[in-house]
């Protein structure tokens, strides 16, 4: 069983399972206590240790029903030796099949060790030790079999509510090493669910190495789940993040009705993890997820800071939403688009100073939609555009244009003529208002005064309102 050829161990693996046949549980009692006596063993040196632990594998391979529950117990004695550790991972990697079986203890103890190194000083030999047991973990994470994976997630999960900060720590880390370990395998797709409740959950943590914990682990699970399995979800997160805002917000101590910001968010990268999932919905998703992306795009816009959100990342929330906004979309679609790109003109700043024209664009073709509410919305937006605006003449024109019912709307027969009008005069009242001032032709405010006389004498009531 410890010979150096692999041939020779297979053969005495065979014969050993021959006489467990005949003579039961005397054929363990007999061996494993020997190996298990080698392997420990601190005179002996590593390659003793080595054959050692490849017989007990060697046995673990046809018998591991019988030997798991004599050896886990050895193994998972505190504190846990890196001797240790490394059979507990050469162990789990041939018993895929059956380990699950034991993943209360041994999860447990995992994480239990792993978070007594949170914020100590260790020398060379603890750090060793650490390392051995970080490895543990993941061989036990990558090695079980797939009936065992939801055993796996759960007992991690049951850790992320713990009373500890480096418990909560190490398991958002135990996610995070799971995504990753069985990527390939994609077998944990049906526990996501799980791990977005658990890890959304610590967004709102006190920890700072919490959330940077929580904060890789999200991006684990976009990185190597594709986004178009993940935005099944965007629903399921929008209401995990609103039943926990609400809850933080009326604690004892909380904001109530004034601005709540998400620890989570509110850090360097903070919002990335989630970007993906809704710019695949806003991109791709049919109307339903369309509208559920964007409206939940702003919701997150909402709970995070403008200084985490500057630069290239809200240029990255921008797009997208400004190439699908002209699609066929549903009112409901527009007006959830139409929100968020108000919150990010609110929050982002100079920033989105370039894209001041597409901005303009899709807001004045917004004035002719059919529904009144589109309309409203659009009307809005421009007012928190004119801050960024410069070029106020051509837009004046165009809407003096539009309120006389000359412009590209007056053909526009869905919303009807007498709505867009009304709609366009709202819009050119609100540009002159808010960026008046930086009109430079002599004739755009007195052409936009005089729209406003003529329409005062139009036969409809909300028109001359």
């Amino acid at each position: 069983l410890c010979d150096e050829d692999e041939g020779v161990r297979q053969m005495a693996a065979s014969c050993f399972q021959s006489l467990y046949t005949v003579v039961g549980n005397r054929a363990l009692d007999e061996v494993v206590p020997v190996l298990l006596v080698a392997m420990e063993s601190s005179e002996g040196d590593q390659v003793a240790r080595h054959r050692a632990l490849n017989g007990l594998t060697g046995i673990l391979s046809i018998r591991s029903k019988e030997l798991l529950p004599y050896l886990v117990p050895r193994l998972l004695s505190k504190p846990m030796t890196k001797n240790h550790a490394d059979a507990l991972g050469s162990i789990a990697s041939v018993t895929g099949g059956t380990i699950h079986l034991h993943f209360h203890s041994i999860i447990s103890t995992l994480m239990s060790e792993l978070s007594s190194f949170s914020g100590q000083d260790l020398d060379e030999e603890e750090e060793k030790r650490e390392e051995a047991i970080r490895e543990c973990a993941r061989v036990v994470c990558g090695s079980v079999e797939e009936i065992g994976v939801n055993f796996l997630i759960s007992e991690v999960a049951s850790k992320c509510s713990s009373d500890k900060d480096s418990m909560r720590t190490e398991a958002c880390r135990m996610f995070q090493v799971i995504i990753e370990e069985r990527a390939e395998e994609a077998d944990f797709y049906e526990q996501i669910p799980i791990m977005l409740r658990d890890l959304i959950a610590r967004l709102n943590d006190e920890s700072s190495l919490v959330l940077k914990a929580c904060n890789a682990a999200l991006k684990s699970l976009t990185t190597h789940v594709p986004a178009e399995e993940l935005v099944n979800h965007i629903e399921f997160i929008r209401n995990l993040i609103a039943s926990m805002v609400s809850d933080a917000r009326r604690r004892k101590g909380g904001v109530g009705d004034g601005e709540f910001l998400l620890p989570g968010f509110n850090m360097p990268k903070g919002l990335e993890p989630m970007l993906p999932i809704y710019q695949r919905g806003i991109l791709y998703g049919n109307a339903i997820i369309r509208e559920a992306s964007a409206a939940g795009l702003g919701e997150l816009i909402n709970l995070t800071a403008s200084k985490y959100l500057a630069g290239p990342f809200i240029i990255k929330m921008t797009g997208p939403l400004l190439r699908i906004v002209g699609d066929r979309n549903p009112s409901n679609v527009k007006i959830a688009i139409i929100q968020t790109l108000g919150l990010i003109l609110t929050k982002g700043g100079p920033a989105l100073r370039a894209f001041v024209p597409q901005f303009q664009t899709t807001f004045v073709k917004a004035l002719s939609d059919p529904s009144r509410q589109v309309r409203t919305e659009a009307i809005k937006a421009l007012s928190l555009l004119m801050p960024l605006s410069t070029r106020l003449d051509p837009l004046i024109k165009e809407l003096v244009a539009g309120s006389l019912g000359k412009g590209p709307s007056a053909a526009v027969e869905t919303a009807g003529a007498v709505a867009v009008q009304t709609a366009t005069l709202e819009a050119l009242a609100v540009v002159i208002n808010r960026g008046g001032g930086k009109a430079k032709l002599p004739i755009s405010i007195p052409s936009a005064l005089d729209a406003g006389k003529d329409m005062i004498f139009h036969e409809d009531d909300g028109v001359r309102e």
